[in-house]
């Protein structure tokens, strides 16, 4: 486990009327954050004009992952009544039939269980796991009716995460394409087919990585308000995801860099992909590997030139990965800004772009 002192990590208070519950529309008018890592500049833009801050000579990178509407809203049946709430949350599908999930109440769950989503569907709890992880079948099986009866998989900081019709074109970016995640790589969701467009004409390369991403850390990474405990709540930390290796990606890396271009990762998931691939020296073409790679303070960044990111809650994973890359001062400085010139926080919220040179 990383030792890392809690005084040494930014964090901030997050109002909840600073957390968005929607997107913009449309996605490209939110707003864009400039950071500027050689000179401290902060500056706001707006995300349609993201292509001001990049060069023809640069390469962006996206995850093409597609979420999958994986949660499930039911009633646990007790003596062929309708029992208390439950709620099941698809995390990785073991085979034809059988998923590992999360679910709720926890407590309530043994081996036998059956959870009735509505009279045409319902599933069955076949194995109680750890941290409130369960196995699960679904009695009716068929993949396409499931998925059309279930919810998108929206934060629980939106709407409580119970998610609507909308949320399946929102949370959801343009260029989906492999099924697999539980959670958007929301940076990309700012991204309009015709901001895509404008991107290519400037010259822009553009490539897609694949990494499904897993269940989110909302909780803090710390036990509790004590400062001077300085132990990291395990389960707090980034867990195992999936990505593909993909040489062509590296090596179109390599030629960027050759040629004096950056490399704009956008999204945190597409760091850690990107990042992970560079460690992975032995890495088949078109393989799936695992990764749980914890990026903090400290972390030599290998592909990585350029991020663009979200705005994200205090003391999680995900802002500790942005520290690592920009730095405690400007971090605190970009989120002091973000907070007194209205930025929308979070999955739906605004978003921002960190480089070297970028103003």
């Amino acid at each position: 486990m990383l030792s890392i002192k809690r005084q040494d990590i930014f964090s901030y208070n997050l109002p909840q009327d600073k957390i968005a519950q929607r997107p913009v529309y449309p996605y490209d008018s939110a707003k864009l954050l400039v950071c500027d890592k050689n000179t401290n500049i902060v500056k706001e833009s707006a995300f349609s004009n993201i292509s001001d801050y990049l060069s023809c000579n640069d390469l962006i990178i996206f995850n093409n992952t597609k979420v999958i509407p994986a949660r499930f809203l039911g009633h646990i049946e007790r003596e062929g009544e309708l029992g208390a709430k439950a709620e099941i949350l698809l995390l990785k599908k073991i085979n034809e039939n059988l998923w590992e999930a999360l679910g709720k109440p926890f407590k309530k769950f043994k081996a036998g269980t059956k959870i009735i989503v509505d009279e045409n569907l319902s599933l069955k709890i076949e194995k109680i796991l750890d941290n409130a992880k369960v196995i699960i079948s679904f009695i009716t099986y068929n993949e396409k009716s499931i998925f059309e009866k279930g919810i998108m998989p929206i934060p629980p900081y939106i709407r409580k995460g119970i998610s609507d019709k909308q949320d399946r074109v929102d949370y959801q970016t343009n260029f989906a394409k492999i099924d697999g995640s539980v959670a958007a790589p929301t940076a990309s969701l700012h991204f309009t087919k015709g901001l895509l467009e404008k991107i290519e004409k400037k010259g822009v390369k553009k490539e897609f990585i694949t990494l499904h991403v897993g269940t989110p850390s909302f909780l803090p990474l710390w036990q509790n308000d004590d400062e001077s405990n300085n132990d990291m709540n395990v389960s707090a930390l980034p867990g195992e995801e999936f990505y593909i290796y993909s040489k062509n990606v590296i090596q179109k890396i390599k030629d960027t860099k050759e040629n004096g271009g950056k490399v704009i990762a956008v999204g945190t998931t597409v760091i850690r992909a990107l990042e992970s691939m560079a460690l992975n020296t032995d890495g088949v073409d078109g393989e799936f590997y695992s990764t749980s790679l914890f990026i903090s303070p400290g972390f030599e960044f290998k592909f990585v030139d350029t991020m663009v990111t979200n705005f994200h809650q205090p003391a999680t994973s995900h802002i500790l990965l942005v520290q690592a890359f920009m730095g405690k001062d400007l971090l605190q400085k970009s989120y002091t800004f973000a907070l007194e010139n209205n930025f929308r926080f979070l999955s739906y919220g605004d978003g921002m772009i960190v480089g070297d040179g970028v103003i």
